[in-house]
């Protein structure tokens, strides 16, 4: 019993010595190497002149029909359902970012129906008639979203803030229809709502978006890591990768396959053209991809602005039916 216990403290000492390594292992990693790049301040960097835009469209639809027959001595049942739903939704971003025009433009449309249907019918073997109970129900749920804003700058620091916001268009529609024998039952809602609240402002200031940069610096560390950099990056050349960086994401492709190549492909041109490479085998390339597809998944962002905006809001609703 002695020995057993023995053996199972130290196999726990272990499992924990090993755990404390692994971990330090990690932290270390991913800690800046000897902080060879704290001259460069990303709060300073600039974006190049782009334009960005985005598509997302996601598309849903299900059907389903089932049928159930039973026979009695008296009757024989017959009852049908059927139900169609589908759902499309699509967004839209634009982002433009110049020395004049700071701009943010997105929408989002949504296209929604469902329909259910049921029908019973019972034959009966006497005299008695036939019935036939059908019931429907239709549903559509539509609507239009816009979001724009825009900071035009007429000197360096000195703005003018304007645009659209909770700008909104919805239109709801319902119908049931419900019939038996020779009575028949049909209602209708309808919905339409519309919001619009345009803004209008100065301000002074400027939020630039680092984000870039600091990518820049991430992929710099982690290749320095590696030890496959001939020498450090001076400040001009992190700052030269940085828009390198912000102009091939400019270039967006449908197939995110060539897109990822062309985007990898300008990014180890900066580095073999600047003779920064001692070897661009595996290490290279699996750190660049890591850093490339890993290291800006979180917006930064540095500077500040003080803007005075009136933002008005309008409103309508209409509605018809049986509510």
């Amino acid at each position: 019993m002695e020995k057993k216990f023995l053996v199972l403290t130290v196999a726990v000492f272990a499992v924990s010595a090993h755990a404390q390594n692994r971990a330090q292992y990690e932290v270390e990693e991913w800690k800046s190497s000897q902080n060879e790049i704290t001259n460069f301040d990303i709060g300073k960097y600039t974006t190049p002149n782009i334009v960005r835009n985005q598509l997302e469209m996601i598309l849903n639809f299900r059907s389903d029909n089932t049928r159930d027959d039973e026979s009695y001595p008296e009757r024989d049942s017959r009852k049908e359902t059927s139900e169609i739903s589908g759902n499309l939704t699509s967004s839209f971003y634009h982002y433009v970012n110049t020395r004049k025009t700071i701009s943010n433009l997105m929408g989002v449309l949504s296209l929604s129906g469902n329909k259910n249907a049921q029908n019973n019918k019972q034959t009966f073997v006497n005299s008695s008639p036939t019935t036939i109970d059908n019931e429907s129900k239709l549903s559509q749920r539509n609507s239009l979203q816009l979001f724009w804003t825009n900071q035009w700058y007429f000197s360096k620091l000195f703005f003018i803030d304007y645009g659209l916001t909770n700008t909104s268009i919805q239109y709801l529609y319902n119908q049931d229809k419900t019939k038996k024998q020779s009575e028949e039952v049909s209602q209708e809602n309808k919905y339409l709502g519309f919001n619009i609240s345009p803004q209008a402002g100065v301000g002074y200031g400027r939020i630039e978006n680092v984000r870039d940069a600091r990518q820049a610096v991430y992929i710099t560390q982690a290749l320095s890591k590696k030890n496959v950099l001939t020498r450090q990056l001076s400040n001009d050349e992190l700052f030269e990768l940085s828009q390198k960086i912000s102009t091939v994401k400019n270039k967006r492709f449908l197939d995110s396959r060539l897109r990822l190549i062309e985007e990898i492909t300008t990014v180890d041109s900066f580095f073999v053209n600047n003779n920064l490479l001692t070897d661009n085998g595996a290490p290279y390339f699996t750190t660049l991809y890591d850093m490339w597809q890993y290291g800006d998944l979180f917006p930064r962002q540095s500077g500040y602005n003080i803007s005075i905006v009136a933002r008005p809001h309008f409103s309508t609703l209409s509605t018809k039916g049986d509510f």
